[in-house]
C-alpha cells in the first residue's frame, strides 16, 4: 500500500471515531454522565487512535479536540443529545 492510500485509510479511520467521540462528549458534558468500564475503555481507545492519527497529519491537539466538541453546545448538539436520551 502506498503512502497516499495509507494516509486516506488513516483519515477515514480518524473520522469514523468522530461521531462516537462526540456522543461521549455530549453525554459527559451535557448530562454529566459517568461511563461504565466498557464505555470508558472504548472512549479512551478511540480518543488515543483519533489523536495519534491527527497528530501524524500535523494537526494540533487543540484543533482535534475542537472537532470533537464542535456543535456540542450548539442548538443542534443539544437537540441531538435530547434525541439520544429518548432512545
Amino acid at each position: 500500500m502506498n503512502t497516499m492510500n495509507t494516509s486516506v485509510v488513516s483519515i477515514q479511520s480518524m473520522f469514523r471515531h468522530l461521531p462516537v467521540l462526540r456522543r461521549y462528549a455530549r453525554r459527559a458534558v451535557l448530562r454529566d454522565e459517568v461511563f461504565d468500564e466498557f464505555e470508558e475503555q472504548d472512549r479512551q481507545v478511540r480518543m488515543q487512535e483519533y489523536l495519534q492519527t491527527g497528530r501524524s497529519m500535523n494537526w494540533t491537539d487543540c484543533e482535534l479536540i475542537a472537532l470533537v466538541f464542535r456543535d456540542v453546545f450548539s442548538r443542534a448538539g443539544i437537540l441531538g443529545e435530547a434525541q439520544e436520551g429518548e432512545s
